[in-house]
């Protein structure tokens, strides 16, 4: 069984993987359609903002850790 866009990987969807990663996508919709409902969309831009520098910045701590092991 081939995914339908032409890629030759197959496609588990019985497998464990498959099922947490649908899980999180799932529950992230969820929670984003829910903070959009109950707080409106400027809360929810502005924790999108957050998240974003928080983002940014483990990524920076992270390169910074990985040239200490170089």
């Amino acid at each position: 069984m081939n995914d339908p866009n032409g890629s030759s990987f197959p496609i588990n969807t019985h497998s464990p993987l498959h099922f947490i990663h649908t899980l999180i996508l799932n529950s992230l919709i969820k929670a984003i359609c829910t903070c959009l409902l109950v707080y409106g969309w400027d809360k929810l831009y502005k924790f999108a903002q957050v998240l974003h520098v928080i983002g940014w910045f483990l990524l920076a701590s992270n390169r910074s850790l990985a040239s200490l092991d170089a």
